[in-house]
């Protein structure tokens, strides 16, 4: 992001859950006619994603990431708005047909028919089919992008945890010949904050702080640090004291 100006997104075929791949092993059936189209034939691969979270601070996720501290590990902070606008406002999108979206997860107890039935119909209402409905799009295709855009957004609720945010792009006509997509942007733009993983070692800090510095990113007296490094193992303060009013304790003999 910094080095390159770029941020890049992947296939969900890449991604760890076979879950998201859900949509692969399903069969729909179109009620007008009923015709029936196999999953697998459905676009997926026309999808480019990358996920984010909402949680400001987890032992969980700093742990997945630096696989149980063997390696450094990074949070980039930023709004969805930002996010959102980073995709939208490129040049990548501009001389290409691709789509942005961004949404939050939902996360469903199980991959039965109900459940991925509602989040279809917001799907289509909310999302993808207010977005093609204003193109020269047939029906099908307007409903295969929606219904994966749906299973994309759709995860089990083992990893609610997560509380993922996540940024797509939709390559329509399928022009991109990648495992990625990469976008130019603007770090400073996008990025509001950078914060290490709890256990990087002090030796290490002031050398992070100094390469980011050469980025333009580095902390101001009087404004919120940009750089951080998480305290969440900080040791808690000594000497506090507890004060309680108005109480009596009774010692009964």
């Amino acid at each position: 992001m910094l080095v390159e100006k770029v941020n890049t997104l992947v296939k969900p075929s890449k991604w760890e859950d076979p879950y998201e791949l859900f949509i692969k092993n399903c069969k729909v059936r179109f009620c007008s006619d009923d015709k029936i189209i196999e999953g697998k034939s459905l676009k997926w691969e026309r999808w480019y994603g990358q996920c984010w979270t909402k949680v400001k601070d987890s032992d969980g996720l700093w742990r997945s990431f630096t696989h149980n501290k063997a390696v450094r590990c990074v949070k980039i902070r930023t709004t969805k708005q930002k996010l959102y606008n980073s995709l939208q406002n490129s040049v990548a999108i501009k001389k290409k047909p691709i789509i942005p979206f961004l949404s939050e997860v939902n996360y469903v107890g199980s991959f039965k028919g109900d459940a991925i039935q509602n989040i279809f119909d917001h799907s289509m209402k909310e999302y993808v089919g207010r977005l093609f409905l204003n193109k020269e799009s047939d029906v099908e295709k307007i409903i295969s992008a929606s219904l994966s855009y749906s299973l994309l957004q759709t995860k089990r609720d083992s990893f609610q945890y997560e509380d993922e945010v996540r940024l797509f792009a939709y390559d329509e006509n399928q022009i991109i010949d990648k495992d990625v997509f990469s976008y130019n942007i603007s770090p400073k733009k996008l990025i509001e904050e950078i914060e290490f993983d709890p256990w990087t070692p002090d030796y290490l800090q002031n050398t992070y702080k100094k390469l980011l510095e050469r980025y333009k990113f580095k902390n101001h007296k009087g404004k919120e640090n940009v750089v951080k490094f998480s305290q969440l193992y900080k040791k808690p303060r000594e000497g506090l004291e507890l004060k309680i009013d108005n109480y009596e304790l009774v010692i009964e003999k």
